[in-house]
């Protein structure tokens, strides 16, 4: 199993080091092809086009696509906003062998206090 913390806001966005996907977690000697999977998400997700269906059957390869979108519509209606800059991302592998990336929900415990980032 691998985690990765992804920081994606724009405060940490100029900031080399704060701006880096990070893994927390992950079997040993392996940081790198962790990244090298998660970076292949990133970049699928940033460079498809949302509207075509490619775009899903793309990222449903590499993410559970449909729980990650239950996730941020939850907590856009419960008004957390410290949920999308920095999100974890667990993966392991599937009984196919391949892996796949699903969010892992954390600090619940700021869910009901005033948004750090507003959503």
């Amino acid at each position: 199993m691998a985690v990765v913390r992804r920081r994606d806001d724009p405060i940490r966005a100029t900031d080399a080091l704060k701006g880096t996907p990070t893994v927390v977690r992950a079997p040993p000697n392996s940081s790198d092809a962790v990244l090298q999977r998660y970076d292949l998400l990133a970049s699928t997700g940033a460079t498809c086009d949302p509207t075509a269906a490619q775009c899903y059957t793309s990222l449903a390869s590499l993410m559970d696509v449909d729980q990650f979108v239950r996730y941020i519509a939850l907590f856009t209606w419960l008004g957390c906003g410290d949920y999308i800059d920095e999100t974890y991302f667990v993966s392991s592998a599937e009984l196919d062998g391949a892996f796949l990336w699903r969010i892992n929900s954390w600090d619940t415990v700021r869910l009901f206090l005033v948004p750090v980032h507003p959503a």
